[in-house]
């Protein structure tokens, strides 16, 4: 009886929790040949993503899913994404670049605070947060950069192959679904602190 296999509780559980259903809906549907970000891709991809719509301006948002449409065809680099975004409203978005090229190459980690924390980089950028923008855009590039050094050295070794063997185990209906790196994004994120 489904209901008392306590494995796929806790298994459906996480997956819940962690959104990966979702998440894999809207990766396969950039994938798709004909990809639109209509008014309903953009609602599943702000709400999965915490693109918070009040704090984002219709220009910035505008531009954002523009360059998320072009990146299949023609791709940008992180540094290229960082600096389009910049343009719009001033403020370097370093998370929702790596958001955009990661929604469009799976391989690509994503930079946010919990990952940032986890692996040991938020030092380094918060100490350049009121450095000029061309410093910041630089450190932004090192870091990133560094985060994919890191999560490539993750997955090539021992403790790295173990959590992708029990994340294939607690959930195989997305072994062959979901990518390494997303699965050891999944892994950090889970790892956040709460807050109080």
């Amino acid at each position: 009886m489904d209901i008392l296999d306590s494995k796929k509780v806790i298994s459906d559980s996480l997956k819940s929790l962690l959104g990966i259903e979702k998440y894999c809906k809207i990766i396969e549907t950039i994938q798709k040949e004909d990809f639109k970000a209509d008014k309903d891709f953009q609602k599943q991809f702000n709400g999965y993503f915490r693109v918070r719509v009040k704090t984002k301006p219709n220009e910035w948002k505008s531009k954002f899913y523009q360059l998320l449409e072009s990146q299949k065809k023609r791709p940008l680099s992180f540094e290229e994404v960082l600096v389009e975004l910049e343009k719009v409203n001033q403020t370097l978005a370093v998370s929702f670049a790596s958001k955009l090229l990661a929604a469009v190459n799976p391989d690509l980690p994503i930079w946010d605070s919990f990952v940032l924390k986890n692996l040991g980089l938020d030092k380094p950028w918060n100490r350049c947060n009121t450095a000029d923008k061309e410093t910041r855009i630089k450190e932004a590039v090192k870091i990133y950069d560094e985060i994919k050094r890191l999560y490539s050295e993750f997955l090539d070794g021992e403790e790295g192959q173990k959590c992708i063997q029990l994340f294939d185990e607690t959930f195989p209906d997305y072994k062959n679904r979901i990518t390494n790196v997303k699965k050891i994004d999944f892994w950090l994120w889970s790892k956040r602190e709460k807050r109080s």
